[in-house]
């Protein structure tokens, strides 16, 4: 903008001028996206992850996108780990802005951007408090004054956003990360010096400076009589406490003690512990005779475990995709997977004993399975292709999958009686689709006869249906747009899926033989994915960024009624898969 005002040109002169600010959500979502369609495919999220990082400003998102469309532009695929490959590329090149606004902030302006770009575990605004505490960490004579100072300069020229009174965060989230890689905080915080921000001294009033009419009289009469009133009511309150303390067969000086400080400690299963080091001195009272009752039987302590009907990956920003479980209806959440772990894309077997999903920590992406409370976890597919969208059938014994091994996506299956000799389960896979159209997300019919997928055989995603050999092909939709994520109704009469055919996506659902599609979502403000049928066929749960961050929501199948299940503004879940 300032090389753009020293230029002195008749036309440049007379024309109109527009600043162009941050987009909004659907604008930001279309830039990266339609420039690319049909030509690049992206993961679930990716594109959200674009727009935020860049916070919806065009001119990062340009940047971001120019990077990614050079290095993804033969794979046709953008799914996380592009996304982080992109990010780092983009991190590591000339971003003029950021260099300019680091050059010209003062030393202690860069300590504050250092340190909040440092801070692990935060996004969005950060407090004050915050900020300072962080910093005191490596230097405790930062003061008040000097972060307040340099915060709201830093706010003055647009750098930062001033969230409420004491609460900022970056105009541009990417300058966070970029700051992550080119400034380190300890370094800067060293060269500033704290002490040229004193705070000022602060002479405190006396007593012969307080107005003479401070404490009205008739306040000072009323605060007497509510001692008094208080008095009176502590001695009848003694008195009572000593009757019934006589009838207790306790003396009132065991009941009036000193309280003493506890510390307790709740861990994450729930049990306190009590500081041993505290010793509370509690009267036991005399015990009174009663009268010998008549013995009743006992009841027989029946313990009642219900199985949780969702699971779902979850994650705060920053952080990695790990798997959770949760009640119908949004309680129990329990976490699966162990912190750090990136854990994607997880669907239960049937009668919820096992969990597949999809795991990173190989290096690439590999189906895994676990217990369904996150125990004896181990590799299925074994393979340094990528893997992907795990299914089981109905009764267990196969999963679906889809698998980049042979060069494009197909659909392979998996004999899971391997599950009791988990080293053989690579030598038990068969390949059932091999056209090189590219086919994904396959899900079983509920009398495990067929396979509905997505394939590109006509150049968008459509949805088809073979038999579990890959034969007898049939297509399900056929309309321009791309048609995603199927999944079999338990009844066998619809497929569920997911379509940008409106513009945004929305949750559709059709018969098998591709007759009469309906929209049940119908909500343009928003995108949802990823639909997953209840037992019963009646409703459908799906996540969505219809209230700000990615969240579960359960809708009839008229869409009049949809409830948010998980309601958790700081964390993003997606991909849910209700128990059969």
């Amino acid at each position: 903008q300032e090389q753009l005002r020293r230029i002195r040109h008749p036309l440049i002169d007379r024309a109109p001028v527009f600043h162009l600010g941050t987009l909004t959500v659907d604008a930001s979502l279309n830039m990266v996206t339609l420039p690319v369609r049909n030509v690049l495919r992206f993961d679930y999220g990716v594109t959200r992850r674009i727009t935020e990082i860049n916070s919806h400003h065009p001119y990062y998102l340009t940047l971001f996108c120019y990077t990614l469309f050079n290095r993804q532009m033969h794979d046709g695929w953008v799914n996380q780990r592009a996304f982080d490959a992109i990010l780092t590329e983009v991190l590591d090149s000339q971003i003029e802005p950021f260099k300019q606004l680091w050059e010209q902030s003062s030393w202690a302006e860069r300590a504050v951007l250092a340190g909040m770009a440092a801070m692990q575990g935060t996004h969005g605004p950060m407090t004050l408090q915050e900020i300072i505490r962080f910093l005191r960490k490596e230097e405790p004579s930062i003061t008040v004054n000097a972060v307040t100072a340099s915060l709201n300069t830093l706010a003055e020229r647009g750098i930062l956003v001033p969230m409420g009174a004491v609460s900022y965060r970056f105009h541009v989230d990417l300058l966070r990360f970029w700051l992550r890689e080119h400034a380190d905080y300890i370094e800067v915080i060293q060269k500033v010096n704290w002490h040229a921000y004193a705070p000022p001294k602060i002479t405190p009033p006396s007593r012969l400076s307080q107005r003479p009419h401070a404490t009205p009289s008739g306040r000072r009469r009323f605060s007497g009589m509510l001692m008094v009133a208080l008095l009176l009511l502590f001695c009848a309150m003694t008195s009572v406490g000593a009757l019934a303390a006589q009838m207790l067969g306790v003396s009132l000086a065991t009941l009036i003690v000193t309280p003493t400080p506890t510390v307790m400690v709740v861990t994450l299963s729930g049990t306190v512990i009590t500081n041993p080091n505290v010793v509370v001195n509690i009267a036991t009272p005399t015990p009174v005779p009663s009268p010998t009752a008549l013995p009743t039987p006992t009841a027989v302590p029946v313990q009642v475990r219900t199985l949780p009907a969702l699971t779902y990956m979850a994650r705060q920003v920053d952080a990695g995709w790990r798997i959770y479980t949760m009640n119908a209806d949004g309680s129990n959440i329990t976490a699966v997977s162990p912190e750090g772990a990136d854990e994607r894309g997880p669907v239960w077997s049937p009668g919820g004993q096992r969990i597949a999903y999809i795991s990173q920590q190989d290096g690439n992406r590999e189906i895994y399975v676990t217990d369904a409370d996150g125990r004896n976890r181990f590799n299925l597919t074994q393979n340094s292709a990528d893997d992907w969208t795990p299914a089981w059938s109905p009764d267990g014994k196969e999963l679906a999958f889809s698998s980049i091994r042979s060069g494009r996506w197909e659909i392979y299956l998996m004999d899971m009686t391997c599950l009791a000799e988990a080293a053989t389960c690579p030598a038990k896979i068969r390949q059932i689709t091999n056209d090189n159209n590219g086919n994904i997300s396959p899900v079983f019919s509920p009398d495990g006869k067929r396979i509905a997928f997505n394939s590109r055989a006509n150049g968008d995603w459509d949805i088809y249906t073979m038999t579990s050999t890959g034969s007898d092909l049939q297509q399900v939709t056929n309309s321009p747009a791309n048609e995603l994520a199927p999944a079999w109704s338990p009844n066998g009469a619809l497929i569920a899926y997911e379509t940008d055919q409106d513009g945004n996506i929305e949750l559709y659902v059709i018969n098998v033989n591709g007759s009469q599609p309906r929209n049940i979502t119908n909500y343009p403000l928003a995108n949802d994915h990823g639909p997953t049928w209840s037992p019963d066929s009646q409703q459908l749960v799906f996540y969505s960024n219809r209230e700000g961050n990615w969240d579960i929501f359960l809708t009839t199948l008229d869409g009049k009624t949809v409830t948010n299940l998980s309601q958790t503004p700081a964390q993003d879940e997606q991909t849910p898969s209700w128990l059969p």
